[in-house]
């Protein structure tokens, strides 16, 4: 399928650019990076699939970044569920910095300012963020069913966090890509059914699911599952 950026690429036979116009198609028609390239948010989502954490330079700013793709165990989900749980509830709190209280292990404060930057930011990428509609084609589920959660930190680790709630992959990408830009990780990462984001959480419990089938298995029950 022909994309906008495709339709950037001379055609055959046309006229040679000059090299400044060259360079400038260059940088907004690639299709791929190199390996240790990013240009564009979909880079950063092509990685989701590779094995091991790598480091690669955002261009054309030359920030070093680490691509850490991996899937979560439970202790991970546990980690950050009560904080995704309180953001979710309070839907104007989201990507707000937040710290947690010391007397309440499921309630937080805001946090004046943001953290330290990082020096290398990292990106956690789960399977969550595998475009599944390309895997599995015309089917009655695909990605645009799936919205992502991202849990950002910057030098204060654990101590300072706020959760990003994104309605697809690509929009992930773009605020991984930001914030990595911006100087901090995106520690986790999931997807979940936009479907069950819906409406308030009383009741419900978030859940860690390891495949697409196992998230479907959570639609219209009172658990939220987390891909990743």
């Amino acid at each position: 399928m022909t994309t906008f950026l495709d339709s950037l690429q001379p055609m055959p036979g046309t006229a040679k650019m000059s090299d400044d116009a060259a360079d400038q198609a260059t940088l907004v028609s690639v299709g791929r990076s190199s390996p240790s390239t990013i240009r564009f948010a979909h880079d950063i989502l092509a990685r989701v699939n590779e094995w091991g954490a790598h480091q690669a330079i955002i261009q054309p700013l030359e920030e070093p970044v680490l691509v850490d793709p991996h899937r979560c165990h439970d202790g991970d989900v546990a980690r950050y569920v009560d904080l995704i749980t309180f953001c979710r509830a309070r839907h104007w709190l989201q990507s707000v910095w937040l710290r947690r209280k010391r007397d309440s292990a499921a309630d937080f404060e805001f946090v004046e300012g943001a953290p330290a930057r990082v020096k290398v930011p990292r990106m956690h990428l789960s399977p969550g963020l595998v475009d599944y509609s390309r895997l599995f084609g015309d089917t009655p589920f695909k990605s645009p069913d799936l919205a992502c959660v991202l849990v950002v930190q910057g030098a204060s680790c654990n101590l300072e966090s706020k959760v990003r709630f994104e309605m697809d992959r690509d929009l992930a990408g773009v605020a991984m890509l930001e914030e990595a830009l911006n100087g901090y990780s995106v520690v986790f990462s999931a997807a979940t059914l936009k479907s069950q984001l819906e409406g308030g959480l009383d009741g419900k419990v978030f859940k860690h699911v390891q495949s697409l089938e196992a998230l479907k298995g959570c639609a219209g029950t009172d658990t939220i599952g987390l891909l990743c």
